[in-house]
């Protein structure tokens, strides 16, 4: 078994700093740097206790092999500084079960090595200029995979979820096919008696109120995932009941809620109709939701999610609080950007928030805070957007 430092980083990598030491840093899974060498590394402006990605943002073609590597996969990269070109090499350092525990970084000094004319600056700037369109379109593409990813847990959990009640209403009708065939034997061998009949009879029709009560209950689940498949690719703009859509977002999230143990409160005015695309509510909602089953649920006590609706001076306004361990001052200052997770291991992408500070703030015109939280007073998210309040009698 591989010994572990104090940094949680195997010691075989320890010694890949000592032959190359001069060239090397090290970082952990959260992309703070640990250890410096003396040549490359710091002629970049890296210093320990710094974020990398901090650093090599002034780079961003070594951007994306860093981020792949805390993901777990290697990565290369050549940049210039100062009229030299420099060789990345950045490498996943995983632990004996294979997750991600920090990366290693070669920097080499290649400008001798480079053949050919020199470059222009405006050569360089125009290279950099691509690199950095293909690194947002990298982005944006993984901004509209999420919502994606988010539709196919849905489809797992919808399923999971409808699989009872069907399966209630096979049996009962099964029972239903049973009860009928015994009638027949009895009336046809002359041992029918009204008891027997009206005890068949009360059988049977208890049977079929089972039965359709559990159909009843799988159509309604069909049709509220329905309604959010559709509404989450729609931005057309409708009128809804507030109240409804938000429990219908929530009912495809009950597999996912129910295994987490985590209970959902939802304070909202049921006469309250307002016409806005269902897509944003579902994009909101979703957001919050998987931001809690990640990180808000509690160290002990059931888990608990309110959720708080109302209309302020003509805007939506939405209270999300959970009960988990709050947001520390970090996670108050980084929680909308780009690829910020304490959760990369487990799988975190780190877009949720930024995608919602997006829509609410450049999309919609609204504002979204989370201020900074203890453990006692879990997370919090207010936000408010414009909409138009509509009457019911206005719902096509």
């Amino acid at each position: 078994m591989k010994k572990v430092l104090n940094c949680g980083i195997p010691c075989h990598h320890k010694a890949l700093s000592e032959r190359h030491k001069d060239e090397t840093f090290l970082m952990d899974k959260d992309g703070t740097i640990l250890r410096v060498g003396a040549q490359g590394p710091k002629k970049l402006g890296l210093k320990t206790g710094l974020q990398a990605k901090d650093v090599f943002h002034q780079y961003p073609d070594a951007l994306t092999p860093l981020i792949r590597a805390l993901n777990g996969r290697a990565g290369r990269s050549l940049l210039t500084h100062n009229q030299k070109r420099f060789e990345i090499i950045f490498t996943p350092v995983k632990d004996k079960d294979g997750i991600t525990t920090g990366v290693t970084g070669e920097i080499h000094d290649v400008t001798e090595r480079q053949k050919g004319p020199q470059v222009s600056a405006q050569s360089l700037l125009m290279a950099n200029t691509q690199l950095e369109q293909r690194l947002q379109g990298m982005q944006l593409r993984l901004e509209e995979d999420e919502p994606m990813s988010t539709l196919g847990r849905m489809v797992a959990g919808v399923t999971h979820e409808i699989n009872t009640p069907v399966g209630i209403a096979k049996t009962g009708i099964s029972f239903i096919e049973e009860k009928i065939e015994e009638i027949q034997n009895l009336f046809s061998t002359g041992k029918m008696s009204l008891s027997h009949l009206e005890e068949g009879l009360a059988i049977i029709a208890e049977s079929a109120s089972s039965a359709h009560r559990s159909l009843d209950r799988a159509v309604e689940m069909i049709r509220s995932f329905k309604n959010i498949a559709v509404d989450q690719h729609c931005e057309d703009i409708r009128v809804f009941n507030l109240k409804e859509a938000v429990e219908e977002i929530l009912v495809s999230f009950r597999n996912m809620l129910k295994h987490a143990r985590c209970e959902v409160e939802v304070g909202c005015d049921p006469n309250i109709y307002v016409e806005s695309s269902p897509g944003i509510l579902f994009q909101i909602i979703t957001n919050l939701v998987r931001n809690t089953l990640s990180h808000g649920i509690p160290k002990s006590g059931t888990p608990l999610i309110r959720i708080q609706l109302g209309d302020e001076n003509n805007m939506l306004a939405l209270r999300y609080e959970d009960n988990g361990p709050g947001l520390n001052e970090e996670g108050h200052q980084k929680i909308f950007e780009a690829f910020y997770t304490t959760r990369r291991e487990s799988g975190g992408t780190g877009l949720g928030m930024h995608i919602l500070y997006n829509m609410i703030t450049h999309a919609l015109g609204g504002t979204i805070e989370c201020p900074p939280s203890s453990p006692e007073e879990g997370f919090i998210c207010s936000i408010r957007y414009p909409v138009e309040f509509a009457a019911r009698s206005q719902v096509h």
